[in-house]
Formats: C-alpha cells, structure tokens, sequence
C-alpha cells in the first residue's frame, strides 16, 4: 500500500514539475516577444531617449506580429479561463486580464488600419497587451514554483 502511495506522490510530483515547466515555457516566449515592444515604449521617455529604437520596430504590422502570438496563443489560458467565469456567471483576474490586454491589442489594430499609409503615427498599445501578459505569467510561474517548494515541505 505505501508503495502505492509513494508513486502517487511521485506522479503529483511530475505533474507539477511539467506543469511549471510548461510556465516557465510560456513566460520566456512571451518575454522574447514582447521585449521589442517594450523598447519601442522606452524610446518616448525622455530619460530614455538616448536608446536607439531600430524604425523597423516602429512598424505597426511589425508590432501587431509580435503582439498576436503574445495575446491569443500564449494568452489563451486567460481567455479560456474567462469564458469559463462569465459562463457560470462569476469574474475573475482572467475577465480582468482579457478585457484590460484585448482593449488595448483592438485599438492598436483598428489605429494601425486607420493610418495606414498616412505620415501620422499612430499611438498604438500593442506593448501594453504583450507586457502585461508577460507580467501575469511571470507571476502565475513565481505562484507555481512556491506551491511546488511549500508542498514538498
């Protein structure tokens, strides 16, 4: 029986150690996406403005690449989870994340088709959804590994 026991407890163990591996995964993606957008951000402040910003990364089709896999691919989880909470009727963190990041990858969609082809940069908020994303992973994964190490104790 305690044989039995023990392989359970390995199997939760695996599971865990998967399951944060999966985050960390997720995170690191979502970070190599989203760190050129987030430079082209810093190149507005004027305590930063001595940062080079490569004008390719100003691009809005440029930014609405990197931000897409950001939101719908790695963000996904948040989606699903907040269709899950609005189904039974309830909010959570996950209506808040998908409302917040999606307000702000539609406007910078609909700014980037607006001015298309005019010489009037758009104000777009593509870094917004990427980072923020970013953040909440880097979160979800801190969260995971300390529920791993408080387990094992």
């Amino acid at each position: 029986y305690e044989a039995h026991q023990k392989a359970d407890e390995q199997e939760t163990v695996d599971h865990r150690e998967r399951a944060i591996k999966q985050q960390q995964n997720k995170f690191i993606l979502s970070a190599i996406l989203s760190l050129p957008l987030l430079w082209t951000m810093v190149g507005h402040f004027s305590f930063t403005s001595f940062l080079y910003v490569p004008q390719f990364l100003m691009n809005p089709w440029v930014q609405l690449v990197l931000a897409t896999p950001v939101q719908f691919i790695i963000g996904k989880q948040f989606y699903v989870g907040a269709y899950k909470a609005l189904r039974n009727g309830s909010a959570n963190m996950d209506v808040l994340v998908v409302m917040g990041t999606s307000a702000a990858y539609f406007y910078s969609v609909y700014q980037a088709i607006v001015t298309a082809g005019s010489h009037h940069a758009p104000h777009l908020y593509f870094e917004t959804s990427a980072v923020l994303i970013t953040l909440i992973l880097l979160g979800k994964l801190f969260e995971a590994k300390a529920k791993g190490r408080s387990s094992e104790a």
